[in-house]
């Protein structure tokens, strides 16, 4: 949702590629968030066989309530570790992802 928030309107593929999922993976989710209309599909008018996400307004109420949770974590594992503690974490979890991807 965060990536859609940011970027509406991408493509199956061009999510797949943002996220680093697999296209069954990203489809079954998409599917799900379809359902529960956090997301919605617009054919895409250059390419009929293309589909694009788009970010519902049920959406995003969702994720600024998930941006509110994720910036509290974030500032207590802060009080907790210190910023350069914090940081090297984020670092190294993103280069962990990297590394599985």
């Amino acid at each position: 949702m965060k990536v859609l928030s940011e970027v509406g309107g991408l493509t199956m593929g061009k999510l797949a590629e943002e996220l680093a999922l697999n296209l069954p993976t990203l489809t079954k989710l998409v599917d799900r968030m379809v359902q529960e209309a956090l997301v919605y599909r617009v054919p895409d008018p250059n390419e009929r066989r293309k589909v694009r996400m788009f970010l519902s307004d049920r959406g995003v109420v969702l994720l600024a309530s998930q941006d509110k949770r994720v910036v509290e974590h974030e500032a207590k594992v802060e009080d907790t570790y210190g910023n350069e503690d914090t940081q090297r974490l984020k670092d190294m979890l993103e280069s962990f992802i990297k590394q599985i991807v």
